[in-house]
């Protein structure tokens, strides 16, 4: 047998729950949205570096090469190369 306060219950017991479902939602949806913008981030930072890597080793072996041909190009001419 109910009571008149059994229904008061229930519906406040059923609002509770659909909050609950509605906020668990969008919680899940934040932090998958936060996840795959992480995942992102990391990637174009990754592919940074990569370039910005390749970018000084190309001017590290342009240096290199500048410098052995000038020490080719003493040694040929028969000057004495400084280290």
């Amino acid at each position: 047998m109910r009571r008149p306060g059994d229904r008061m219950m229930l519906r406040g017991t059923l609002f509770r729950k659909y909050v609950v479902y509605f906020v668990t939602l969008v919680t899940v949806a934040l932090i998958a949205s936060g996840g795959i913008g992480v995942y992102f981030t990391y990637k174009e930072s990754k592919a940074a570096l990569l370039d910005l890597q390749r970018e000084k080793a190309a001017a590290a072996a342009s240096r290199i090469r500048d410098r052995a041909s000038d020490r080719l190009d003493a040694v040929a001419a028969g000057r004495r190369v400084e280290s």
